[in-house]
């Protein structure tokens, strides 16, 4: 559910206090936003532009993000795909998506010049640098975000988001589906009754979403989506239809991939676009066959919706429109589509890249500066105990508004059982197996008595967030065992503190070795240029001259090897005393 009601326990306060963010942290693009003054504000992100390229590029000396990452070798993109997942969950994307992954202990993890990168930790430089533009934008210090997530992420993917915004220094107020935000957004400002879809297809996931909006209040009646469809897959379809022959190496698929983007921008606008390929060849893409080439994704995306509004018990009748979200919805074939197969009006007031953001903001808004209205979500998967024999038995059902507290009772399955051992899965198949495993564990002490006779209460508790609390009480002992289920491929909170820490306890040198990478490259630039003039013009200099600055130029060299930035820039300061001389000649030689 996403109802607005009246909160009680928010109060209003100054609107001096210290402003919160909302951020679309998107696939391919982030977007952030403030309310200030009752008005939406976008934070500019990428110079006047207020989309920031969700890439993180990591050298021996700094972290890239945005534009800048791309202009060096190996950019990590569409970061958000792999976030709580396993390496067998991403083996598919891989060939489209070339990340160069490993698997851990503790999950997977990303190759980089700086090490071994947990993906949270990738995803938290994007959110340190939007942290640091709000910071910026706003001359104050910005400790708190609402974050927008795809309805369908489950625990382990939105516990890492979470994880990452952390390690950024940003506390989550909120975790929002993102068709969610939009229609906050589009409610706010439009408030059209009705019963509306919200089709959102990004950089990397499609989201849809069936809401009714009645006099102001949004009540979301079903999510679906598929996170594997999105525009990623779009600019992927280009390549293939060009180089589905041509054996490409990870970097030439990444330029292949780059150029289809721009090629896809300029066919909506466009009857034809050139594709140059990695391979030298410049090939013409038409409209028409760009067309066609998406009818596989846009009918899947058709399914996927028709499937929504079946679980929402809506007929396509009473359908009112269609909000569009995410830039690839500018494509006009699927505007187009979508209006013959629904035969309903598509709305899009408000600029599909941004909408997310507007209404994270608003949340964030009320969140902190208060409001007559909030926010309640939905749960995007089913969640439930394995029972005996692997079914499962589900405790808090797929769309049921969070947050939500629900119990349910067993028993024992043997005579004199003294314990059981609980598998918390997450899924809509009937089989544990086929559902996703969140956790196990053990309730001891069950007083020995017949099969059947002992009273185990599990509570599921689903926070606003959609993170997991399992509580199981044994009755007559009064026994209880707790368990906050964490993301198997995610971090512990002892690794996510060790890394907060890591970062503290290394910012001091960190920033010394910054300064002394610039300080080490000016050296080698002054050796350099005073090695060439020595070459060129020795004999401006006495025997006894070039002798003192060969022995200034070794006695630099030396302690470029001994990485000491004083000696560095001791010895530098020595020669270019001892070749200030030489330089006055050589200009006086050539002017």
């Amino acid at each position: 559910m996403l109802i607005q009601i009246t909160d009680p326990s928010v109060s209003k306060v100054d609107t001096d206090t210290m402003y919160a963010i909302g951020i679309d942290f998107g696939t391919t693009h982030c977007v952030a936003g403030l309310i200030r003054d009752n008005k939406v504000e976008l934070i500019p992100l990428n110079g006047e532009s207020f989309l920031l390229p969700s890439i993180v590029n990591y050298r021996t000396d700094q972290i890239l993000v945005g534009d800048t990452a791309t202009t060096e070798t190996g950019p990590i993109h569409s970061i958000k795909r792999i976030i709580g997942r396993s390496l067998a969950e991403v083996h598919s994307i891989l060939d489209h998506h070339p990340f160069n992954v490993t698997q851990t202990e503790l999950g997977i993890k990303l190759k980089t010049a700086m090490g071994l990168q947990d993906p949270a930790q990738v995803a938290s430089a994007l959110f340190r640098y939007i942290k640091h533009q709000a910071e910026l934008y706003l001359d104050q210090d910005v400790t708190e975000a609402v974050v927008t997530v795809p309805a369908y992420f489950d625990e382990v993917a939105r516990a890492g988001i979470k994880d990452a915004a952390r390690l950024a220094g940003l506390t989550v107020l909120r975790l929002v589906a993102e068709p969610t935000a939009a229609a906050l957004a589009y409610g706010i400002d439009d408030a059209k009754e009705g019963v509306y879809i919200v089709y959102d297809l990004g950089g990397g996931t499609f989201d849809v979403s069936v809401l009714r909006m009645t006099q102001g209040v949004f009540q979301v009646l079903a999510t679906g989506g598929n996170a594997f469809l999105g525009g990623d897959d779009i600019d992927a379809t280009i390549v293939d239809y060009f180089l589905s022959e041509s054996q490409l190496t990870p970097e030439q698929r990444r330029n292949a991939l780059s150029h289809a983007r721009h090629v896809k921008e300029r066919l909506s606008t466009q009857l034809k676009a050139t594709f140059d390929t990695p391979l030298g060849d410049r090939c013409v893409l038409k409209r028409e066959t760009f067309e066609d080439l998406l009818q596989p994704l846009i009918c899947e995306t058709i399914k996927i919706t028709r499937e929504t509004l079946d679980q929402a018990h809506v007929n396509l009748s009473e359908t009112q429109g269609i909000i569009l979200v995410g830039g690839s919805t500018r494509i006009p074939a699927i505007e187009t589509t979508l209006s013959d197969f629904f035969n309903v009006p598509i709305f899009q007031s408000l600029n599909p890249d941004e909408v997310v953001a507007m209404g994270a903001a608003r949340q964030a808004h009320l969140l902190t500066q208060g409001g007559d209205s909030m926010l309640i979500d939905v749960a995007p998967l089913s969640l439930g105990v394995e029972m005996m024999g692997g079914v499962v038995d589900k405790i808090i059902p797929r769309n049921s508004p969070i947050p939500i507290r629900k119990a349910q009772n067993f028993t024992t399955f043997q005579d004199n059982q003294t314990g059981i051992v609980i598998n918390v899965v997450q899924g809509e198949r009937e089989l544990a197996k086929d559902c996703r495993s969140l956790g196990r564990f053990i309730l001891s002490g069950i007083p020995p008595m017949p099969a059947g006779l002992a009273k185990v209460s599990v509570i599921f508790a689903l926070d606003a967030d959609g993170l997991l609390s399992v509580t199981a009480t044994e009755e007559t002992t009064g026994i209880v065992q707790t368990v906050v289920v964490k993301p198997t491929y995610g971090l512990s909170e002892d690794a996510m503190k060790e890394m907060i820490l890591d970062s503290h306890r290394h910012a001091q040198a960190d920033m010394q070795k910054r300064l002394l990478t610039q300080t080490t490259t000016e050296a080698k630039q002054l050796i350099n240029v005073v090695e060439q003039a020595l070459f060129v013009d020795s004999d401006l200099l006495s025997t006894i001259e070039q002798a003192n600055i060969q022995t200034a130029i070794d006695a630099l060299s030396k302690a470029l090897l001994d990485e000491d930035r004083d000696l560095i820039k001791e010895h530098m300061e020595r020669l270019n005393h001892l070749t200030t001389e030489f330089a006055h000649k050589r200009l006086q030689k050539y002017l």
